[in-house]
């Protein structure tokens, strides 16, 4: 029997204006259009419903899927527990079983599996989220991974790659991008 691999590209959204409606800026586009110049192909292309997230998918050069209201939400409790922007080492030690962190990190570890489960053989998709969230996924989703030395928070376009078998995330790597910005 074979077994079932997959991978979830989580990135953060590209730079944008801080004004009530938050596009991107035309230096957001560009980094888009730089990151996305050597990414993919993708099976499935998902997005956080902020403009800001499936506006960066575009930029990148692929059209969304489908969107996914979970992959916006940080949450009241966790957001109480976070000093943003804060790295993935301090993401790993706020871990603690029943924090808001956790609970959160759980919650987008299950959601992500479930996304690979349905990927075909070899499959990949990619997820545009927001600053915390992928933080909180990735930890959550491999929790053995050497986070000291993936250093700080996602900049904008950035992520973490990882690897499934079965839908068990058994690998994760961070994604950085030359030129990102907002850490």
């Amino acid at each position: 029997m074979v077994a079932d691999r997959a991978a979830i590209e989580i990135r953060r959204h590209t730079a944008r204006h801080h004004d009530d409606w938050g596009h991107l800026t035309n230096a957001g586009v560009a980094l888009a259009r730089q990151a996305g110049s050597s990414m993919g192909p993708f099976d499935l292309v998902v997005a956080s419903p902020l403009p800001r997230a499936a506006e960066t998918a575009i930029a990148m050069g692929f059209g969304i899927d489908r969107e996914i209201q979970e992959l916006a939400v940080v949450g009241e409790a966790a957001m109480a527990e976070i000093d943003w922007p804060m790295g993935f080492a301090e993401f790993a030690r706020r871990m603690i079983p029943g924090s808001g962190v956790a609970t959160r990190g759980a919650e987008l570890r299950d959601l992500l599996a479930t996304l690979a489960a349905d990927l075909p053989h070899d499959g990949a998709a990619l997820a545009l989220s927001h600053g915390a969230v992928i933080e909180m996924a990735a930890v959550a989703s491999c929790p053995a991974a050497d986070f000291a030395a993936w250093g700080g928070p996602c900049g904008h376009c950035e992520g973490v790659r990882l690897d499934y078998l079965d839908a068990v995330c058994v690998a994760a790597d961070p994604i950085r991008v030359p030129g990102a910005t907002g850490r």
